[in-house]
């Protein structure tokens, strides 16, 4: 059957159309390639300088404790030594033997010069909890001991990547078939516009995801 002028001219305007909003696809799609790969290097850098973040919290913690556990044992250590010289001086002086009491009783004036006195309870023992949690708390004021922030960072970064990962693998199938859109006609055309389309808006979808 013969078409009229009118049909071909509205046939051809509508093809006109189709080509200018392929032509505008394409060009988003690469710019949204482009945004997409720049979001997922900086996700990476994030990811890894988090990564060494905790690494490095996680030795300062170690060194911390291994810092604090030698100073805890130290006090504690010279406080049991003021105790056992403080009362052999003392049974030394009750049975008379006065020189060997003044040699205990510097030993014991020696040993509390590495006491952290403010440890020892009412009743005369150590609180060696106390002094680890001061100790802890006094390294923490200073320094970064917990990877636990770090690490949670890494996390939703690599999330983050593996999302805009997906997008990607996404854009790479819109690219192809927008492009099979450009160069074919009729069905094939069109079937390849609608399927580039959808590939596109859930590509955006999903990039736009990773900033909510």
């Amino acid at each position: 059957m013969h078409l009229g002028p009118s049909v071909t001219v509205e046939s051809s305007r509508n093809s006109d159309r189709l080509g200018l909003l392929l032509a505008i696809l394409l060009a988003l799609t690469g710019l949204l390639g482009a945004l997409t790969a720049w979001r997922l290097s900086e996700a990476d850098r994030a990811s890894g300088d988090a990564a060494r973040a905790g690494l490095a919290a996680t030795r300062e913690r170690a060194r911390a404790a291994l810092t604090v556990e030698a100073e805890v044992t130290q006090s504690q250590s010279a406080w049991l030594h003021y105790e056992l010289a403080h009362r052999r001086a003392e049974d030394l002086t009750a049975a008379g033997q006065s020189v060997e009491a003044l040699r205990a009783a510097k030993e014991a004036a020696a040993s509390w010069g590495f006491i952290q006195s403010q440890y020892i309870r009412p009743d005369g023992t150590y609180d060696v909890a106390a002094h680890r949690r001061a100790s802890l708390a006094q390294q923490a004021s200073g320094h970064d001991l917990d990877p636990a922030p770090h690490f949670a960072a890494a996390t939703a970064a690599d999330d983050e990547k593996h999302q805009l990962a997906l997008s990607g693998i996404l854009i790479a199938s819109t690219l192809p078939l927008l492009a099979i859109a450009t160069v074919t006609g009729g069905r094939t055309r069109r079937f390849a516009a609608v399927i580039g389309g959808i590939l596109f808006v859930v590509s955006t979808i999903v990039m736009v995801a990773t900033w909510l």
